[in-house]
């Protein structure tokens, strides 16, 4: 019987993920080209939900997290601009909230 592959007893090998991304790369400069057919995936766009500044304080008191923790996890910063227009996102990636 052979073994399967999680528990075949042999240590994982660690991913080149520089080799995955060349792969990939090249798989869709061929899927462009109609030498290769990729998986695709028909995504509806949905715009952003409206919330209330209430219900947003009261999510952040929810889940015990300070106002700067939270304007991290939602990718902004704490302070509001002086104009009154929203922040812009950071391009840092995203906690684990």
């Amino acid at each position: 019987m052979k073994p399967n592959g999680k528990n075949s007893g042999q240590p994982a090998r660690r991913r080149d993920l520089f080799t995955d991304l060349a792969e990939g790369m090249t798989a869709l400069a061929e899927a462009r080209q109609g030498k290769r057919t990729l998986r695709t995936h028909a995504v509806a766009f949905r715009p952003a939900p409206e919330v209330s500044p209430a219900a947003l304080i009261r999510v952040r008191r929810h889940l015990h997290l300070s106002r700067a923790l939270f304007a991290t996890c939602l990718r902004t910063t704490r302070a509001p601009s002086r104009t009154g227009s929203r922040a812009a996102p950071s391009p840092m990636p995203r906690p684990p909230c």
